[in-house]
């Protein structure tokens, strides 16, 4: 082995290492982060996401697939009408030898005065198109072409769903550019797909998180 492919060696090895140091770190300090911002805020921080929120939400289509799924970092409250949780949510896809891991934090409310249609709405893609083309389950409003344009929307009543999602509600979702939101009756959750949020944006998400919230309660009550 000549010099030139030692340093080569060694050079790959300290960058690996390197890289492990870092993401430990960067770890370590958002756990420091959330934990901080969760007493600042009167909230609980559950570190292994055992909390009962995250249970009850189960047969929502983002906890049912994939494999070895897992909530972690919970920060969560609960008042006598609704509860919230902000957590990290990874689970895998794909065969052993070319497995991916997708994380990303999620917002979800559950409240009795949650009333929707079950339904599930994510940003739309290129394949998205296509997979429309092919006959897959889109959910348009030729009047607003920019929500059909932003989102795919999906659920297993369609007739329901577009009674819920009137002009009001379309015009309000397309200030959500980005997020994937899921509802049923009593839960919705929202997040950046394989995107987590950093401590110093909690308190913004949650105040998104309250004003879907708020807005499905008005509408409840109207």
């Amino acid at each position: 082995m000549n010099d030139f492919t030692m340093y080569v060696i060694v050079g790959v090895g300290v960058f690996i290492i390197g890289g492990i140091i870092y993401a430990k770190w960067h770890e370590y300090k958002r756990k420091q982060g959330l934990r901080k911002i969760a007493e600042d805020l009167g909230l609980d921080y559950v570190e292994d996401g055992k909390h009962h929120l995250f249970n009850s939400l189960s047969d929502l289509s983002l906890f049912s697939g994939g494999r070895s799924r897992k909530c972690s970092k919970m920060i969560c409250g609960e008042t006598d009408e609704v509860t919230i949780g902000i957590f990290d949510y990874t689970y895998h896809s794909g065969r052993s030898d070319d497995k991916r891991a997708y994380t990303q934090s999620v917002i979800a409310l559950q409240s009795e005065q949650i009333k929707l249609p079950q339904f599930q709405m994510r940003p739309q893609g290129i394949l998205d198109i296509l997979g429309s083309a092919l006959g897959i389950q889109d959910i348009d409003f030729e009047t607003h072409p920019e929500f059909s344009k932003m989102f795919i929307l999906q659920g297993n009543d369609e007739a329901a769903i577009r009674e819920f999602f009137d002009a009001d509600w379309l015009s309000f979702l397309e200030r959500y550019k980005g997020f994937s939101l899921e509802g049923r009756n009593g839960a919705l959750i929202f997040y950046c797909s394989n995107r987590q949020i950093r401590p110093s944006e909690i308190k913004d998400y949650l105040a998104k998180a309250y004003d879907i919230y708020g807005h499905i309660i008005e509408r409840a009550a109207a």
